[in-house]
């Protein structure tokens, strides 16, 4: 099994240390979001958070139940393409501000660890985020790329960081 160990927790829990600025700044980015898109109304203000970060909580049955009849329901996970679109968006401002290729590198990969926290790491999102990693290096490097490849590797690195993920269903699917 992938844990070797439980703990049973009795009790309410004591908090050791706060989580820092990032992580309760990107909590309160998470939240914002959510609240923003609440205030939108309708089934888009409820299918927004699922499409941007991947947050589900305002989707109801009757939603879920149509998205799946017309099967759309892809549409709330996150995937490579919000990935894509993140990267893209600030490699493009960083190029029209006329900065260089390891300027677009730094930028992308800061924006893409950025955009990993608030959405949280989730298998599929892990492996999206580095096959765009691996991607803009491969770009900052002049070096011609293909997708298998990339993707080939990016599957050598996390699993060999950790061989569960090849029984994560998410993982498998992405």
């Amino acid at each position: 099994e992938r844990e070797g160990w439980t703990i049973l927790a009795r009790g309410d829990p004591d908090w050791v240390s706060a989580p820092g600025w990032f992580l309760s700044g990107s909590d309160d980015l998470r939240m914002h979001l959510v609240e923003r898109a609440r205030d939108l109304g309708g089934d888009g203000g409820r299918l927004l958070p699922g499409l941007a970060i991947g947050d589900t909580s305002a989707v109801d049955r009757g939603l879920v139940h149509a998205m799946r009849n017309t099967s759309l329901s892809h549409l709330v996970a996150v995937s490579g393409a919000n990935c894509a679109i993140v990267v893209g968006i600030v490699v493009g401002l960083i190029h029209i501000l006329r900065g260089g290729v390891w300027a677009k590198l730094i930028g992308g990969t800061l924006a893409l660890a950025g955009f990993v926290t608030v959405v949280t790491p989730e298998p599929s999102i892990v492996r999206a985020s580095l096959m765009a990693t691996i991607v803009l290096l491969f770009l900052a490097l002049g070096k011609p790329m293909k997708g298998i490849p990339v993707l080939s590797l990016t599957i050598v690195i996390i699993l060999s960081a950790d061989p569960w993920m090849a029984a994560d269903f998410a993982f498998v699917l992405s």
